[in-house]
């Protein structure tokens, strides 16, 4: 939900700058335009630092033009784009951090302050929305006491060192958990800055403490991953390189483009990354990491129940099988983790 949001917002920016670049860089080229049907030597409009002249053959055939110095604009353009283009890998990889557990390595443009701003305004929306039609459970609900409990056991332990890479963002997060009644929406997400909501459709199906935290481990790992701002840092390269194109040359690169070719596949990345990570928290905060199969077969057959039939390329999240076989393959790892913490009591029903 939180991505369609972010995805919804940020396109409609993307296409209002590509669209107004792409008109200016067009009317500049008409403006240079001249007709061939002057006989007589004339001087031609400036454009950037070149100026040309033109005549007409004898036949009267053609206008030829004649540079009169400086570069041509083929070269400035190339210039311009190199240019902006190396300076846009130099920030790249002086922007590259190190997730922790994956040791995966991303660029990152925004501040971990504009991520909780951001996240902030984004829970507050959502919470006075739900409140508003008056399906926000009140603090003391079971539920909502119950998903607190298990979320905060687990955040506690983001800021690990265990499991490397950069953790320094999560330090002196205020971490929030609210539920929504909406029997129907079985879903879950978080905000930067450690604002998670849940809904009542995914507790109902959810019923065991594992399975629930299964799911805010998944959620915590998301802004220990920094998912949020890798996603907002991909669509501002995204506005850039729209910028330099429509200005250099009158190119737009449809937004429907970057979305299958970049948004959707990071965000099925991202995804899996966070239930690798998920595990290895929840298996830290001593709830038993073998439970996210449970919660994603399950959710596997709520989808064919439903009848969701949307093609693997097209979603922001991968098939429910294909999370089941990563989580398996990482499962040996993650229980090292669970032994290590001493964990050997049973985790009881969640209070629903």
């Amino acid at each position: 939900m939180l991505a369609r949001r972010l995805q919804r917002v940020f396109f409609r920016q993307i296409a209002a700058i590509a669209q107004k670049t792409r008109s200016r860089a067009v009317e500049g080229a008409a403006s240079c335009n001249v007709s061939h049907l002057n006989p007589t030597l004339q001087q031609a409009p400036q454009f950037g630092w070149q100026a040309r002249t033109y005549f007409n053959d004898p036949r009267g055939a053609y206008v030829h033009f004649k540079p009169r110095g400086g570069p041509s604009r083929g070269s400035r353009q190339t210039a311009v784009l190199a240019v902006a283009g190396g300076g846009v890998i130099i920030f790249y990889y002086t922007h590259r951090e190190e997730i922790p557990y994956t040791h995966r390595r991303h660029a990152v443009f925004v501040s971990p302050e504009t991520e909780k701003m951001l996240g902030l305004q984004t829970f507050q929306q959502v919470k006075a929305e739900a409140e508003a039609a008056g399906k926000l459970l009140p603090p003391q609900h079971p539920a909502v006491r119950s998903v607190r409990a298990i979320g905060e056991r687990i955040a506690a332990h983001a800021a690990d060192p265990a499991g490397g890479g950069r953790i320094d963002h999560m330090k002196g997060l205020k971490w929030e958990f609210v539920v929504i009644n909406e029997p129907g929406n079985v879903n879950a997400f978080v905000m930067p800055g450690g604002k998670v909501v849940v809904y009542t459709g995914l507790l109902q199906l959810l019923r065991k403490e594992d399975e629930v935290a299964a799911v805010l481990g998944h959620e915590v790992a998301h802004v220990l991953a920094r998912h949020i701002g890798e996603k907002l840092s991909s669509v501002a390269v995204f506005s850039l390189l729209q910028i330099l194109l429509a200005v250099t040359l009158g190119f737009n690169i449809p937004s429907d483009v970057f979305q299958l070719a970049v948004f959707l596949p990071n965000s099925r990345k991202q995804e899996s990354e966070a239930d690798v990570i998920g595990i290895h928290l929840s298996a830290r905060a001593c709830f038993d990491p073998t439970a996210a199969v449970d919660v994603f077969t399950k959710l596997g057959e709520a989808e064919k129940s439903a009848g969701v039939r949307t093609p693997g390329f097209l979603r922001t999240h991968p098939l429910s099988q294909k999370r089941v076989e990563a989580i398996e393959k990482n499962l040996p790892k993650a229980l090292e983790d669970y032994e290590l913490a001493g964990c050997n009591a049973p985790r009881g029903w969640f209070p629903w």
